[in-house]
């Protein structure tokens, strides 16, 4: 399946999306949490990027799109600031998603599961 990969940010926010010749199949969103709009520091904990939303469509899941738009948005915020880490929230938004799948495809691109409340996880990179 050919496919198109972009990344966009700004200061403090940024969206991907996998494109087909199918259309969208597959977006991201992620905020840098210690930016505000215009890029100064409102943070006074450890900075770090937050991955809002994954999605992908579920009649295209289990054809790599999603992991190679997660890696290309890991390699995109670690080229802007390799210092700080990645965090997203697990959590099933519908019936046809395994939740302990979901965390250990997450697992797979070395994210760890920092806290953990019924099925929904807390991970790191």
């Amino acid at each position: 399946m050919k496919h198109t990969i972009a990344i966009e940010h700004n200061n403090e926010t940024g969206a991907g999306l996998v494109s087909t010749d199918e259309g969208f199949v597959s977006y991201i969103t992620f905020q840098d949490i210690d930016l505000d709009d215009e890029g100064n520091e409102v943070s006074d904990g450890d900075p770090y990027f937050l991955i809002d939303l994954v999605e992908v469509d579920s009649e295209k899941r289990g054809k790599g799109l999603g992991r190679k738009l997660m890696q290309e948005t890991i390699r995109n915020l670690k080229e802007k600031d390799s210092s700080k880490s990645i965090k997203l929230v697990v959590e099933t938004k519908d019936t046809d998603t395994d939740f302990s799948k979901l965390v250990e495809f997450y697992e797979s691109l070395g994210f760890d599961a920092d806290e953990k409340a019924g099925e929904v996880a807390l991970m790191v990179l």
